[in-house]
């Protein structure tokens, strides 16, 4: 388990190598979409199951690649809005059982709580 929260990260290309068996990471108050490599840096660890980025920036999923080991994911306070990127986390990270997605524009959305359970059926905790 790796916290680097708070962190003025600029990168987080090579991550997979250094921690090569990460499962859990932090990343909580780091900008996620201002670091280079940021989302790919992530997925290149093939064991990662946890993310924690609460405060993180992140309002999109388009650039996410795929995660299919991720089990838990926790962006409170980030600033998500569309219902529609329900649907592309679903395809990102089929295996999740984890979502907390509070305080984002989306978790007050008219539809948000059918687009969970139909992008995102395996969902044990949200």
């Amino acid at each position: 388990n790796i916290s680097l929260g708070s962190n003025p990260l600029t990168s987080l290309d090579g991550l997979a190598d250094l921690f090569p068996r990460l499962l859990c990471i932090d990343l909580s108050f780091v900008d996620i979409p201002s670091i280079v490599g940021g989302w790919g840096g992530l997925a290149a660890c093939p064991r990662l199951r946890s993310l924690v980025a609460e405060g993180a920036g992140v309002s999109t999923f388009e650039d996410m690649p795929q995660f299919p080991m991720l089990q838990c994911l926790e962006l409170l306070e980030n600033d998500v809005e569309e219902v529609s990127e329900v649907e592309t986390l679903g395809d990102r990270c089929p295996a999740l059982v984890k979502l907390d997605l509070r305080e984002n524009p989306v978790a007050s959305e008219p539809f948000y709580i059918k687009a969970i359970a139909k992008h995102l059926p395996g969902l044990l905790e949200h």
